[in-house]
């Protein structure tokens, strides 16, 4: 088998030709380091592991470049990189990221939901959908909901005075303030307990 042509792609990528048969896309990069090039005798095999060593550093570049931006779950990252890259190779690239410690799930659950139950304030059952759709392990997110300091009559309380108590003036706007409240993932229970005490402290206008 034989190099036949090295068509430029885009960049600094060249589609390879193997006695006349698109093979494979390849960087610069590999085809200078493996000495690679028009008239090359090659077999298969060899071709395989140039191919996939190539199609591993593309991954592993993408990656970091999402990674640079933002945390991601070990799910969130191999979602993204399945989009352009082959299972195995995006298997690999998140598994070394994991050794190296570039993605740590336990560590990224334990700051979202301090942030979400925090800045954003999400009730608990708002928090468990979210870490869940992130790809965070169910244990896991029991786990570290358990371990939070978080006192979710307290937090609902000051929210409610502080940014929906206003609304409270008649039905219509207990309803709309209900709604706002489960959405954010607080049970009705709980916010039905918190709304009848603020009827009790008499601090709610115009609602008998």
């Amino acid at each position: 088998m034989k190099i036949t042509s090295l068509e430029p792609w885009k960049g600094t990528f060249y589609k390879v030709f193997v006695d006349g048969e698109y093979f494979a896309t390849l960087d610069a990069e590999t085809l200078v380091g493996e000495h690679l090039h028009t008239g090359v005798e090659v077999d298969v095999q060899r071709l395989q592991e140039v191919r996939y060593a190539s199609e591993l550093r593309r991954a592993r570049e993408r990656a970091l470049h999402l990674l640079e931006y933002r945390s991601h779950t070990r799910q969130e990252l191999l979602d993204k990189l399945l989009r352009n890259y082959e299972r195995e190779i995006c298997e690999d690239v998140v598994q070394r990221l994991e050794e190296i410690g570039l993605i740590n799930d336990e560590d990224y659950a334990r700051r979202a939901a301090a942030t979400m139950l925090g800045a954003k304030h999400y009730g608990e059952m708002r928090v468990r959908q979210e870490l869940l759709r992130r790809g965070i392990e169910r244990e896991l997110v029991e786990t570290v909901l358990e371990e939070l300091d978080w006192d979710p009559h307290q937090e609902l309380y000051e929210l409610v005075q502080a940014k929906y108590l206003r609304l409270c003036v008649d039905e219509k706007g207990v309803r709309r303030a209900t709604n706002a409240l489960l959405r954010l993932g607080y049970s009705y229970s709980q916010v039905r307990d918190v709304l009848r005490e603020f009827m009790e402290e008499d601090s709610w206008q115009g609602v008998e």
